[in-house]
């Protein structure tokens, strides 16, 4: 797997940490040898005083269990550059779960109801 690139340019793990302090929403693709085959949307945010990433959403076309806990990997290490200690993913989509629990991550339930 590659670094990251986007329509314009290449960015680097310096540029990304600089991009994650500046708290932008981003989107992230992932390459597979010559070839994009997923992407992640990631948004900077704050809980409980930690500065966390929220995948807000993820897309990828052939890509196995192991393919994301190596994407996950990667993005952990830029993540760690910026001083990000959380990464998280509010979803009940059945394959963020499978990906999250295959990879060691802490699953929480989180309720809701209207207002």
């Amino acid at each position: 797997m590659k670094a990251v690139e986007s329509s314009s340019d290449r960015w680097g793990i310096a540029d990304i940490s600089r991009r994650i302090r500046a708290k932008e929403l981003y989107c992230l693709a992932i390459w597979k040898d010559d070839l994009i085959c997923g992407s992640l949307v990631l948004q900077p945010t704050v809980i409980e005083g930690m500065s966390g990433i929220n995948i807000l959403g993820l897309n990828s076309d052939g890509f196995s269990i192991d393919d994301w806990k190596e994407a996950i990997s990667i993005l952990c290490d830029m993540l760690r550059t910026a001083n990000v200690k959380t990464l998280m993913a509010v979803s009940d989509n059945p394959r963020v779960i499978e990906i999250m629990k295959a990879d060691d991550w802490r699953l929480r339930t989180v309720g809701s109801r209207e207002v």
